[in-house]
């Protein structure tokens, strides 16, 4: 997807095998004159991953107006988005990847592609979901807690009682 994306865009690709060969690309590019317009960084890589070769290029100079980094990752958990944004990157984007999501992050961060409008969905778009009323999230979290509470209070004994289990999972 991210190849014929590119290719379809005119975006030239340099693919890495691992979080050093990509830091020394990013380093000899800029060296060379011909920096990198955007990195899409895997963040699951052998020998260095994406969050320390993330951390290498901004300890290296390199910030984010000259080189925007955009996490590639299955890692969708609010903590690992967190921690690419802390290593220094600008977006993230769930694998597997969707071509609008793909063509966003190239208009919104890539310096050459800034202001390129992205190609109709290929596939009706869903739409944008809608925040949650805070009366719902206060519910969450009862619901929560309560769960929470059952389970400390679930015995062995009990967990041998069918109807002491089925008693728990109607509460749920």
């Amino acid at each position: 997807l991210i190849r014929a994306t590119a290719t379809r865009l005119g975006i030239a690709l340099d693919i890495a095998g691992n979080g050093a060969e990509a830091v020394a690309r990013a380093e000899a590019a800029a060296q060379a004159g011909t920096p990198y317009d955007l990195v899409l960084m895997d963040i699951q890589m052998p020998v260095l991953d994406g969050i320390g070769a993330t951390q290498r290029l901004r300890n290296m100079g390199f910030s984010a107006e000259t080189l925007p980094i955009v996490a590639l990752s299955a890692n969708v958990y609010q903590n690992d988005i967190d921690a690419c944004f802390a290593a220094g990157m600008q977006a993230h984007l769930a694998k597997p990847v969707r071509r609008e999501a793909l063509e966003r992050a190239i208009a919104t961060w890539s310096r050459r592609h800034a202001g390129m409008v992205p190609s109709a969905p290929s596939t009706p778009a869903e739409a944008a979901p809608e925040a949650l009323p805070p009366a719902l999230y206060a519910r969450y979290a009862e619901r929560r807690a309560a769960l929470a509470d059952s389970l400390r209070n679930f015995d062995l004994k009990a967990a041998n009682d069918a109807q002491a289990i089925a008693a728990l999972m109607s509460d749920i």
